[in-house]
């Protein structure tokens, strides 16, 4: 299973919402990589230069219960290459 989906988030935008209603062991670990994906902006690594293209926006969270990413932008193709990044990452990097 991905850790990451893509929803349309309730502001109407391509976005990635994660609750934690079903005790998720891994809800933190997901919401820390998703806050580090979106906030890292060394112009070196590959988390900046895949988001260059998708605009990611932390649009909010809640430390135990959710966390909500938007997309700005309408390039579905591009979405969905940025979220393909970060569960390879996620699962390769993170997750052990």
């Amino acid at each position: 299973m991905k850790a990451f989906e893509i929803t349309i988030t309730s502001h109407n935008q391509y976005g990635i919402e994660l609750y934690n209603d079903k005790g998720d062991p891994d809800f933190l670990k997901k919401q820390d990589f998703l806050k580090m994906a979106v906030i890292n902006n060394y112009m070196d690594s590959d988390y900046y230069k895949m988001k260059d293209k998708v605009n990611p926006f932390l649009q909010g969270y809640d430390a135990e219960t959710w966390i909500m990413v938007e997309f700005w932008t309408d390039d579905f193709e591009a979405i969905e290459k940025y979220v393909a990044f970060l569960n390879e990452k996620y699962s390769t990097e993170w997750r052990k």
